[in-house]
């Protein structure tokens, strides 16, 4: 454990000393910002980023520059702020997406039969207050105020507690939009685990077509197909449905080729569980892959690997009788551009 961990930040030092090897990717003016030597370069505001400031800039440069046993050099909080404009939002990106492909090098993660267990929720936070933000990202309207705010996606691993990426988008959006843009980045032995807010037909379809794997909760009247398999007691039930007009709508603007008028049908089929018991019943949807397109020692999903699930405590809350309603003050639909060959996400969902 100790070999891994120091092995683990001496990967996470070296990638935050290297920014200034990449100052086009970087550097908001490259060539221009950290040309000189400065009490602030790079690499030292890079950190002090890192060290989650939580009082006054005053005070954390103070604090940072006694550890470094450099009290005579403290830059001024003007200074701090000049440098940290300096680099690009991509740079801190990437080293949360570098540092989540780190951990599972560096260390044993656990898994559920052999699937790295990943949930995918959103969140609102709170951004500075001015009406630049606000008109960008959206608003925060309470009965006393309006704050700008933003809403982040993230994709989260349950059983190592770690978030393995994030996704900024607008209030305007909501999770169930944002969501289908990055199935592609999710790795064939991540079984993704959605709640009732993430529905959409749309995204079952999606992880089986890039080879991935998925568990949906439902509700108990989110369709006639669902509420037919609640009156027939069935414990499981295997259904394929062509894609509809939102869901083929959906995948013009992510790029997936198709004709109009082609009537897309899933890869595979996509299995409907239910687990019941004497005060609930807890609907799931997963979509089922071919054994031939499982990764090496991937256990088939069934309706006894649901109930392990659950009793393993992964599982939400017990399903309500409808979805609860959005904080968001209204949805847009995603960008329609369509990217070739690979998914390439706005810019505001990167």
């Amino acid at each position: 454990m100790g070999s891994s961990l120091s092995k683990y930040f001496r990967v996470i030092r070296l990638a935050v000393a290297n920014i200034t090897n990449s100052p086009e990717l970087y550097f908001r003016r490259p060539g221009r910002d950290f040309c000189r030597r400065r009490l602030l370069p790079a690499e030292r505001t890079v950190w002090l980023v890192l060290s989650l400031l939580r009082q006054s800039l005053c005070v954390e440069l103070g604090h940072f520059f006694q550890r470094l046993d450099a009290v005579d050099d403290i830059p001024t909080k003007s200074a701090l702020v000049q440098a940290r404009n300096k680099i690009h939002h991509t740079f801190f990106r990437d080293l949360l997406r570098q540092s989540a492909e780190l951990f599972y090098h560096c260390f044993e993660a656990r898994r559920w039969r052999s699937f790295r267990l990943w949930a995918t929720d959103g969140s609102g936070f709170r951004l500075p207050d001015t009406d630049e933000l606000g008109e960008e990202f959206g608003w925060h309207v309470n009965q006393h105020s309006a704050v700008a705010s933003a809403r982040v996606l993230a994709h989260f691993d349950v059983l190592n507690q770690i978030i393995v990426n994030a996704f900024f988008h607008t209030r305007y959006e909501s999770e169930s939009l944002i969501a289908p843009w990055h199935i592609h980045t999710v790795p064939s032995d991540v079984l993704m685990i959605y709640d009732r807010g993430f529905p959409a037909q749309v995204i079952p379809w999606l992880h089986l077509y890039f080879g991935s794997h998925c568990l949906v909760r439902l509700t108990l009247t989110h369709s006639t197909v669902v509420e037919e398999f609640v009156a027939s007691k069935k414990r499981q039930l295997i259904v394929r449905e062509a894609l509809n007009v939102r869901s083929k709508r959906t995948l013009r603007a992510l790029g997936i080729p198709f004709q109009r008028g082609q009537a897309l049908e899933p890869p595979s089929s996509c299995t409907i569980s239910c687990r019941r018991s004497t005060t609930a019943c807890k609907m799931t949807l997963t979509g089922s892959m071919p054994a031939e397109k499982r990764p090496a020692r991937l256990t088939a999903i069934s309706a006894s690997g649901f109930s392990s699930l659950s009793s393993s405590g992964f599982s939400c809350a017990r399903a309500k009788t409808s979805t609860p309603k959005s904080r968001d003050s209204k949805n847009t639909s995603s960008n329609n551009s369509s990217p070739a060959k690979s998914i390439t996400a706005p810019e505001s969902l990167q």
